[in-house]
């Protein structure tokens, strides 16, 4: 045997020992997480004055019934929310879906697209500019957050309807936003903002609305395709994602089409059961009901008490929810204890510089406001306390006005400047009084931190209710920075920050009354200026992070997931064909 028929052997029983292996490799991908497929399908359509969506209750009905169908153990629905009892549905299902194999959230209703940020519109928005937002609307990070720790998560966004709310914030007292701060439709999510495990689809293509369907329709177009599509099982989500695409094409004659966006593994994952289960709530098992106690104790141990106030409403097991019950009133007991002795975690030079280059924003620009706003400790006392401010107006407003006559040193109607006492005890009295009369109000109605950021504008800091904010920026230094960057996005103030427009800052972030009264502008520049001296030659400020421009071609987009787990045995076979036949005429020719 010479040296060709040597490798030919070899080459052949790698072949077939790649064969065996392969075959005994290639197995239907196992379920991660704890088994469970929970979903929350929200409708909204009674919108008053602006009219009437025909199809969004109808379709929230019917997504639902899919879902149920496809083996899911959980599907809530919810219908005509207003703010506050959206914020309430999307914190208690964060605990329904914690830990959960897959998760779904469902919105058909009114949306909008101001400064590249996608808004969900609830009922009893009033929304005159860009700058009511934050307070009237849901942004869709929170609809990402809601179901962050299930292993696999889709959003479907239903919500691309013509925008009523357009005409309002382009012709406000005769001055019209800036131009490109506001399109039609969605804009997408970009891949760098999603989570692992996530899918988003969009009911049409960015910059474009969805068909809300004739009054006479039982569904809009795409809710029929997303319901006619999803219990298909054996098949991974992303072409059920790409089936969804096509036959809503194919209802509307081509004008709409949907848009999906993901960042998932190779494996594939099927939303659809291999057999249906029946419907299940949340927390029914037992041992279920005991785990998501034990998560939600953890963190009221942690000072968010919201998380055991919301599992009360979920759970069904009478004695984990009486535990809870009872949790949640001794953490709301000790809540501001908690809030004002926990430790907070400093935040790294490195994790600064990190956080604002993220956002396109010089760390000098940063730290400017962080200290100019929460001095020389940056938000937090000598003690480790985080600093505040007690804003009785706010207090009262918040409460309508039903502790001014009882309490007039903590509920007043007009600002009035003896009620702003100047050390941190008084303040913090101040706040244990009012927590005691209505915890969220007087929690919301304090500054917190680096930024003294209002508590009442957790929304736009991207949590579900005050205290949950609180809690957060409490624990860690880097929580407060980022809750504070995402709440200048969010009001349309990092534009200025990004261009050291300090006027133009100031008057966004704290109205234009304030901003001229404390001259803040001025104590921004001045306190930038000196930061600036440490550099012979100041450095660029870091890059713009770009607009995420919409795709040329809308609908299903797989991207190129790599090569399979295991390589394919035939280029092994022929090449072995190939050296063996060589061999064979090279012994026949030298004979």
């Amino acid at each position: 045997m010479n040296w060709l028929e040597k490798i030919s052997a070899i080459l052949l029983t790698a072949f077939f020992f790649t064969v065996a292996t392969h075959a005994q490799t290639v197995q239907p991908p196992t379920d991660v997480g704890d088994g469970r497929r929970v979903a929350l399908v929200i409708g909204n359509a009674a919108y008053g004055d602006l009219g009437v969506l025909s199809n969004p209750v109808r379709d929230a009905t019917t997504v639902a019934k899919a879902l149920g169908d496809s083996g899911f153990a959980t599907v809530t629905v919810a219908t005509d929310l207003n703010i506050d009892a959206f914020q309430r549905t999307l914190r208690e299902f964060r605990r329904v879906a914690d830990g959960a194999s897959i998760a779904v959230v469902y919105f058909a209703g009114h949306g909008m697209e101001v400064h590249g940020k996608n808004w969900l519109i609830p009922l009893g928005a009033t929304i005159t500019k860009a700058e009511d937002l934050p307070l009237e609307t849901i942004p869709v990070e929170l609809l990402l957050t809601a179901m962050d720790s299930a292993r696999t998560k889709v959003l479907v966004l239903d919500a691309c309807r013509n925008n009523p709310f357009e005409r309002a914030i382009r012709l406000r007292a005769g001055a019209p936003v800036r131009s490109g701060d506001q399109g039609a439709g969605l804009a997408p999510i970009g891949p760098a903002a999603l989570p692992n495990g996530m899918l988003v689809m969009y009911a049409t293509e960015p910059g474009a609305t969805a068909s809300d369907g004739l009054p006479t329709d039982a569904n809009s177009p795409f809710a029929r395709a997303l319901a006619a599509e999803l219990p298909t099982r054996g098949m991974d989500m992303r072409l059920v994602a790409g089936g969804v695409s096509q036959r809503t094409m194919q209802l509307t004659g081509g004008v709409q089409r949907p848009f999906v966006t993901f960042l998932l593994g190779r494996d594939p994952v099927y939303l659809a059961a291999p057999a249906a289960s029946p419907p299940m709530a949340a927390g029914g098992e037992p041992g279920n009901a005991l785990r998501m106690f034990n998560r939600a104790k953890a963190a009221g141990d942690a000072g968010d008490c919201q998380a055991l106030i919301d599992l009360t409403g979920v759970i069904y097991d009478p004695v984990v929810r009486a535990r809870a019950q009872a949790e949640a009133q001794n953490c709301r007991a000790a809540y501001l204890r908690l809030i004002a002795r926990t430790p907070r975690t400093a935040a790294s030079a490195a994790e600064i510089d990190q956080l604002a280059v993220r956002f396109g924003v010089r760390p000098e620009t940063l730290r400017t406001v962080m200290h100019a706003q929460g001095g020389a400790a940056a938000g937090y006392g000598p003690d480790g306390s985080i600093l505040i401010l007690f804003e009785p107006a706010v207090f009262s407003r918040l409460t309508a006005g039903r502790y001014d006559r009882t309490h007039p040193t903590i509920s007043a109607a007009q600002w009035q400047p003896h009620q702003y006492p100047r050390t941190q005890s008084a303040r913090w009295a101040q706040l244990t009084a009012a927590y005691a009369l209505d915890p969220e109000a007087a929690v919301s109605a304090t500054s917190w931190g680096a930024f003294q950021l209002l508590g009442m504008n957790y929304r736009g800091a991207g949590f579900g209710s005050a205290t949950e904010f609180v809690a957060a920026i409490t624990r860690t230094e880097a929580a407060n920075v980022r809750a504070f960057m995402d709440y200048i996005q969010s009001i349309g103030a990092l534009d200025e920050l990004q261009r050291l427009d300090w006027d133009g800052f100031a008057y966004r972030y704290y109205g234009p009354t304030r901003a001229s009264q404390t001259r803040i502008a001025t104590k921004f520049a001045e306190h930038y200026a000196r930061l600036m001296q440490q550099y012979d030659t100041p450095p660029p400020a870091p890059p713009t992070p770009p607009p995420v421009a919409p795709t040329e071609r809308p609908g299903l987009v797989i991207p190129d997931l790599g090569e399979p787990s295991a390589p394919s045995p035939l280029p092994l076979l022929a090449l072995a064909l190939a050296l063996l036949g060589i061999g064979v005429w090279s012994r026949r020719r030298a004979a």
